[in-house]
């Protein structure tokens, strides 16, 4: 039997925290908070198995500035700044599309919502990723959270919603 289509959710932070967590900081405690865990206006992304429950991939997005100040060869900053932060993969899913299907519809909805730049400190062995998703590197290789990161960015123009055009599912969580 085929398994189901990819389908991206949005969903609570909490269906993905144990994921976020176990693919991406596996030496902090389950109880531990991870960076993001409480931000209100974050929208936290997924794709689930065909469980509906667990996480395949995650991620999650909000509208923050740059991290770095300004300059003639900085990426535009005009419209909205679309931080995507959080990726993660399970681990035996990798290499299987799904993240690129989850960034799909991660550009597709900053798209739907005018559009604007979407950046993310991406740790380095993820830079060629992200690099396939039309994302390029800004600035020198830097240490975050102890592992050597590029932030990263590309355009998102804007588009309108066709009529009849399916949107991202809502899931109760």
């Amino acid at each position: 039997m085929q398994p189901s289509p990819a389908r991206v959710t949005i969903v609570s932070g909490d269906v993905t925290r144990e994921l976020r967590r176990r693919v991406l900081r596996p030496y902090q405690a389950v109880s531990d908070p991870l960076p993001g865990d409480g931000i209100a206006d974050a929208v936290h992304f997924a794709i689930l198995d065909d469980d509906g429950r667990t996480p395949l991939a995650a991620c999650f997005l909000l509208r923050e500035d740059y991290p770095w100040p300004q300059t003639a060869d900085s990426p535009p900053s005009s419209g909205d700044l679309w931080h995507l932060r959080a990726v993660a993969t399970e681990p035996a899913r990798q290499r299987t599309g799904l993240g690129q299907v989850l960034m799909s519809r991660v550009a597709d909805y900053v798209a739907g919502q005018g559009g604007g730049v979407l950046w993310c400190n991406a740790r380095t062995p993820a830079v060629p990723f992200y690099e396939r998703l039309g994302m390029v590197t800004y600035g020198d290789e830097h240490i975050s959270h102890g592992l050597a990161h590029f932030y990263m960015w590309r355009v998102i123009e804007p588009r309108r919603a066709a009529a009849g055009e399916a949107r991202l599912d809502q899931a109760s969580a």
